[in-house]
């Protein structure tokens, strides 16, 4: 049987989040698995649409910034790391 290059990656990118017991960004699986990462980003947005993985960026950002924040320009440092690299939010 063979196997596509797409079910081997998403099979890989799983395994990774599931051993790291962490939430990781696509940045980090990809260099961790040597996956191309614009492919990566395409698979694990058909494996969030899927329900296989989750991502916990707008939650994240939800419970840490409120409306005051976003009118005084004042965000939290995690977020404004976040706000910086928006490409990195996937798999956070």
């Amino acid at each position: 049987m063979r196997v596509s290059s797409k079910a081997d990656y998403a099979v890989r990118a799983v395994l990774e989040l599931a051993a790291a017991g962490e939430p990781l960004n696509s940045e980090t699986i990809a260099e961790r698995q040597s996956i191309p990462p614009p492919f990566l980003k395409k698979i694990l947005g058909e494996l969030q649409r899927g329900r296989v993985v989750v991502s916990s960026r707008v939650r994240e950002v939800l419970e840490q910034v409120t409306l005051a924040d976003l009118v005084e320009d004042r965000l939290p440092e995690p977020i404004a790391t976040l706000a910086s690299r928006p490409d990195s939010w996937l798999t956070r």
